[in-house]
C-alpha cells in the first residue's frame, strides 16, 4: 500500500492536492490507530523528503456506523478551501504584475482584466 501511495503521489497532475486517507475498521480490535498508519506509510518522511506542501490527514473512521465519515469529508473540505484560497492569492497576485500587452502578446483573461 505504501508503495502504491508514494507512486501515486509522485503523478504530476495530483501535486499539491490535499490527500485524506480514511483508516476504516477503527472499531475492531485489531485496527492501527491514526499515528501508526502514518508511520507505516511513511507519510511524514515522503513529504520531506520531497518537499511536498500538500496537506493530508489520516481519518479513523468505521464505515459499517458511518463513525468518522463526516469529519472526514468535513476535514477535506476544509483542505480543498484552504488550497482554493491559495490559489486565489496567487491569482491576485499575477494580476497585480500584469502589465500592458504589447502588440503581439495575447492576454489570458482570468490572469490579466
Amino acid at each position: 500500500a505504501r508503495a502504491a501511495l508514494h507512486q501515486c503521489l509522485q503523478d504530476e497532475n495530483l501535486e499539491g492536492v490535499p490527500l485524506l486517507i480514511c483508516a476504516n475498521k477503527q472499531d475492531l480490535p485489531n485496527s492501527l490507530p491514526r499515528k501508526s498508519i502514518i508511520t507505516q506509510l511513511k507519510l511524514q518522511s515522503y513529504f520531506q523528503k520531497k518537499k511536498d506542501l500538500r496537506e493530508y490527514h489520516v481519518a479513523p473512521t468505521v464505515a459499517t456506523t458511518g463513525a468518522g465519515l463526516y469529519q472526514a469529508m468535513e476535514q477535506l473540505r476544509r483542505m480543498i478551501s484552504s488550497k482554493i484560497e491559495v490559489g486565489k492569492e496567487k491569482l491576485e497576485e499575477s494580476e497585480n504584475k500584469c502589465h500592458p500587452p504589447t502588440a503581439n502578446q495575447k492576454v489570458h483573461p482570468i490572469l490579466c482584466n
